[in-house]
């Protein structure tokens, strides 16, 4: 009796075999074969499996080459392709590649698709004090007022994620007015990050809406 194909498993397991074998093969030949899954595949699973194999790529071969690959499908009009691309992006940590990375990633910031959105600012945060930068900072403050309230928790992990850099006056004063009137979770989120910032969130202003919200619960 011959063995069930699963053929849904197959472009899966291909794409990670692909990301294993990139040690052995040319570059040139792994790297478009898996942006090109990335366009042209609708399964879920692929789409979640080649953002991790190119990583893994990059980890062994030239970083300059997936970064290109993945900066590219940010400018696909397949908004899950953009999402998977940008949750990539932010598995790069390196100081030396950041520098091209958060450009990018600032582009399709205000993307129409809520869940890129928000996967951006996920890969943001990732990025930690190298995202630290004017530029950043303003955006995730700027998305802390997103209609959609998944991009607003986003904003507010990332802000944390950050780190000391992230805590100026203006930020302090953002989540603090979150507190105050954002949704309960992004409201618990907000409350997290002011108590991780320490001394410098500890102004009458921010202990009061803590004071409030915790009565409020």
């Amino acid at each position: 009796m011959k063995p069930t194909k699963n053929i849904s498993n197959v472009p899966y397991s291909t794409s990670e075999a692909l990301g294993e074998i990139s040690r052995n093969v040319a570059v040139n030949e792994v790297i478009p074969a898996l942006s090109n899954a990335l366009h042209d595949d609708d399964d879920s699973n692929v789409l979640d499996n080649v953002p991790e194999a190119l990583s893994e790529i990059a980890q062994e071969t030239t970083i300059n080459e997936v970064i290109m690959a993945l900066v590219n499908a940010l400018r696909d009009e397949d908004s899950g392709v953009r999402r998977e691309a940008s949750e990539a992006l932010g598995k790069f940590r390196n100081k030396d590649v950041t520098n091209q990375i958060i450009p990018a990633l600032m582009d399709v910031s205000h993307d129409n698709d809520s869940n890129v959105r928000s996967q951006v600012l996920e890969a943001l945060g990732k990025l930690g004090k190298e995202a630290a930068t004017n530029e950043v900072i303003s955006e995730l403050l700027n998305a802390l007022q997103d209609k959609d309230l998944y991009v607003q928790l986003r904003a507010a992990r990332a802000l944390g994620e950050i780190g000391e850099k992230a805590a100026t006056n203006e930020v302090i004063a953002a989540l603090a007015n979150v507190v105050r009137n954002g949704d309960s979770n992004v409201q618990w989120q907000a409350c997290r990050i002011l108590g991780n910032m320490g001394p410098k969130a500890a102004t009458n202003e921010v202990i009061n809406e803590l004071l409030n919200a915790l009565h409020n619960r």
